[in-house]
């Protein structure tokens, strides 16, 4: 006798009221076995063992280290694919070296020499040599073709020399306290790219194919109108700490709305608004962490401009400027690219008073209507604070920096 004609006969000997709790059981079986098999086959996004998936809200447009200021998605895979001379560490508060095996600063802070470590591999394989990082400095940062202003400009009149098989040294025309973050750009494979003009750089293949030298290799990448998926792997050949996480899984959404609305394989979601943070909190599903990444928000001079050529008035707007009233929830004031709150010291404070006899010092007396212009017939470049940041008598321009605190949420 089959198994199926024993449960029948078992289920035909039993009293109504079992019979009854059997088909009840067997039918809610059966509908928690077709929901699932509903969503699986309405949602694109598969959990899988061993794959922490993050949900992102955004696009994948290039990414391609060089680019990576553009977006923030671009820039999040970027900084997973791809690995700079240096590299900030979090738990030391400090930058510490990558690539480089070591960095020195010479004593009238102008030139950096680094010296090249000799372990690193390309993810296909090849050594990452001097030639790489010379290619990424010269021939593409450098170049007056690159459309990224914000890394071209930093390096515009920098001297950079080969030294030694695995020395390079960088020399600026005047210190900047200031310089060394721009050395945490991601280096580019010269054997890759070398051949590539400086014009079809940004549309390169390279930029959806990337080969880098970091803790993670894509593997796959899906890029839709409706969301991108990328598929990363632990390096195994990397020549740092191995990564805890073996495979990551990141999908993107064009907003927080279908971000939240998914319920399945996500693991872990980040940066929200106020109003998705909102959300997000009163959701039973989540739980949230709070971590500072290592990032700055800043105001610059712009020294070109006639009037901000004076330190005195450079010096006054720095002063004249609350930064303390700048800063949001959860983020802290720093001063330095040390990431330190270094208010109570006198260049850092708020000093409306001092700011003020700087400003008379430089010429820039205050006239009718609280205003302050040079003594010739130019246009005021100053004028009373409205914005809310304390009276300073002048505008709201400073180097105000903060870091930023964004969450993690884990279903």
């Amino acid at each position: 006798m089959s198994g199926f004609k024993k449960l029948w006969r078992l289920f035909l000997s039993m009293p109504w009221s079992e019979k009854l709790l059997v088909i009840v059981l067997v039918l809610a079986f059966c509908v928690s076995i077709g929901q699932l098999a509903v969503s699986r086959l309405a949602s694109p996004y598969k959990q899988e063992k061993g794959v922490i998936s993050e949900g992102i809200v955004g696009h994948i447009r290039n990414i391609n280290s060089v680019y990576a200021d553009f977006n923030e998605t671009d820039r999040d895979i970027s900084e997973l694919i791809f690995s700079g001379l240096v590299k900030y560490d979090p738990l030391k508060s400090d930058y510490a070296p990558d690539l480089a095996e070591k960095w020195e600063l010479s004593s009238n802070n102008l030139t950096y020499t680094f010296t090249l470590r000799s372990d690193a591999l390309w993810h296909d394989g090849v050594p990452v040599t001097l030639d790489d990082v010379v290619f990424t400095f010269k021939e593409i940062i450098k170049n007056p073709g690159l459309r990224n202003p914000i890394i071209a400009n930093a390096f515009e009149n920098v001297m950079i020399e080969k030294k030694a098989q695995n020395t390079i040294i960088f020399t600026l025309p005047r210190a900047n306290s200031y310089f060394i973050p721009y050395f945490t750009v991601g280096i580019l494979p010269k054997h890759l790219l070398a051949d590539t003009a400086i014009n079809n750089l940004e549309k390169s293949p390279f930029g959806q194919h990337p080969i880098g030298s970091g803790p993670y290799r894509l593997t796959t990448l899906k890029i839709s109108n409706s969301g991108d998926v990328a598929d990363l792997t632990a390096f195994p050949q990397y020549y740092g700490p191995k990564p805890t996480i073996e495979y990551l899984r990141i999908y993107t959404f064009p907003n927080e709305t279908a971000l939240l609305k998914e319920r399945g394989a996500l693991r872990t979601l980040s940066r929200f608004s106020p109003e998705g943070e909102a959300a997000v909190a009163a959701d039973p599903r989540f739980a949230t962490y709070h971590y500072t990444l290592n990032q700055f928000t800043a105001l610059y001079f712009n020294t070109t401009t006639p009037v901000l050529k004076d330190k005195r008035v450079r010096q006054a707007l720095a002063m004249g400027l609350n930064k303390d009233l700048l800063i949001k929830a959860r983020e802290q004031r720093v001063d330095s690219l040390g990431l330190n709150d270094r208010h109570t010291e006198p260049q850092f404070a708020f000093n409306p008073t001092g700011a003020s006899k700087l400003l008379d010092t430089a010429g820039l007396k205050l006239g009718h209507h609280q205003q302050r212009r040079p003594r010739s017939t130019q246009p005021s470049y100053f004028g009373q604070d409205a914005s809310g940041y304390g009276h300073t008598d002048c505008l709201s321009v400073a180097t105000a920096w903060h870091s930023s605190e964004y969450s993690s949420r884990k279903f």
